[in-house]
């Protein structure tokens, strides 16, 4: 009997019976070596890959505003946390000349998660952005995208002598990959300049690609913009597809990027068949399966993979529970409104490219886009009727979920199963 699928589901799994005559394949990579976050955060910052220690940038007296992510982010912030503060109070700064933002970009409030309780800590939602900073616009030229886009941030990282941010290095859909830039250039930024970032001409170039930096206009704009914002030094750490540490470097933005992609790569690629599978299933697992805009993410990776991974009319399958439902926070409201604006997604594409969209709208863009080619289901949804009013399919579990799939397959269907789909990037032997 062949072995079932299993997915993440929740901090579980959940199994997926397969039929006997179809082929299974696992998106492998290979176990990164065995670290020890604490003693990889301090040599990190012993020895920054590229600028000076943190303790030589900081002195006594110094204001000084930590950037970290919020907890739709497996960043280990309450670990990593201290450990900078050490670092910063060797060079002189005392705890309470610190401030930790939460950077919630447009995504909902949630003042939590950054196990530093005696610290001032305030929260940077884009929405709430009356009191942000204008940093001027960034033009075409500087940024690469088809058009000038305000800069305004949240004015605690303006008010300070060093900004400085934490941060989760791995694949993302528009901006290549996340962390270095990213943290305070989209999640301090305000709604006007994050909606700018993810309008539909910047996910429709043909340089926005998942995990790719070179020749990727946004990933350029965002490395502008953290410059303009002040960013000076970062603590980054990479993850593979489980979740284990890969690597952590500190240092200037821009090269601790670029060092960690490079490390990161031979425990986050992997080879797989030339030919399209008839099925993929991907993990997402918590936290990122809170809601529906944050799993829909494993769905469009796989979806705007490198190269197609899913035959035309193939599936594409994940498990979450979404106990928040397609999500709290300003992005999640506009992307369940614009997904629920259209009948079919053909038509929530269309109305998407006529009206235009805020920040959150980019999720419903790309899910309706990938909806034409694909079929995308949810399984084990807590609210499965807002799944569906979203124009995903949804099963109760993994039987039901099953049925359907054979039911439109071929006998000897093959599989793909992605563990960890928002931090593995499949690529077909073919193009590698």
């Amino acid at each position: 009997m062949i072995p079932p699928v299993v997915i993440p589901y929740g901090s579980g799994t959940m199994e997926f019976p397969i039929p006997p005559a179809w082929r299974v394949d696992t998106a492998q990579t290979p176990p990164p070596p065995e670290i020890r976050l604490d003693d990889a955060a301090l040599h990190a910052l012993e020895h920054p890959v590229a600028g000076p220690r943190l303790r030589d940038l900081a002195r006594a007296g110094m204001r000084v505003t930590v950037v970290v992510p919020d907890q739709t982010r497996a960043c280990p912030t309450a670990a990593l946390l201290p450990i900078l503060l050490a670092e910063l109070a060797r060079g002189g700064v005392r705890e309470s000349d610190v401030t930790v933002v939460i950077a919630l970009g447009m995504h909902r409030k949630l003042l939590l998660g950054t196990g530093a309780t005696r610290l001032h800590v305030e929260e940077a939602q884009g929405s709430e952005a009356a009191h942000y900073r204008d940093l001027g616009a960034l033009a075409p030229e500087e940024s690469g995208l088809p058009q000038s886009v305000p800069i305004r941030v949240h004015p605690r990282t303006q008010e300070c002598g060093l900004l400085l941010s934490l941060g989760l290095v791995e694949p993302h859909q528009y901006a290549g990959w996340s962390g270095g830039r990213k943290t305070v250039a989209v999640g301090c930024a305000a709604a006007e300049t994050i909606a700018a970032f993810h309008g539909s001409a910047v996910l429709e170039h043909p340089g926005t690609r998942l995990g790719v930096l070179e020749g990727n206009p946004l990933h350029r704009a965002l490395e502008a913009t953290a410059r303009r914002a002040g960013l000076r030094f970062v603590l980054n750490l990479a993850l593979n597809g489980e979740g284990r540490t890969v690597a952590v470097a500190a240092g200037e933005p821009g090269a601790v990027l670029v060092d960690l992609v490079e490390r990161a790569l031979p425990y986050v690629q992997c080879l797989v068949d030339s030919e399209p599978y008839d099925a993929v299933f991907a993990g997402v697992g918590a936290p990122k399966d809170v809601n529906l805009y944050q799993t829909s993410r494993a769905l469009t990776y796989i979806a705007f993979a490198r190269e197609p991974l899913v035959r035309d009319g193939g599936w594409i399958v994940t498990a979450a529970r979404c106990p928040e439902n397609a999500g709290h926070g300003p992005a999640e409201e506009e992307f369940r409104r614009n997904m629920q604006a259209g009948t079919s997604a053909e038509a929530v594409l269309d109305h998407l490219r006529r009206g235009g969209f805020q920040a959150g709208g980019q999720r419903a863009f790309l899910v309706s886009k990938a909806l034409r080619r694909y079929r995308m289901m949810v399984v084990g949804a807590q609210d499965p009727a807002m799944i569906r009013s979203c124009h995903l399919e949804t099963a109760p579990d993994a039987d039901t979920a099953m049925s359907r799939i054979t039911a439109t397959s071929r006998a000897d269907a093959r599989v793909l199963l992605v563990p960890g789909a928002l931090a593995t990037l499949p690529v077909p032997r073919a193009v590698a």
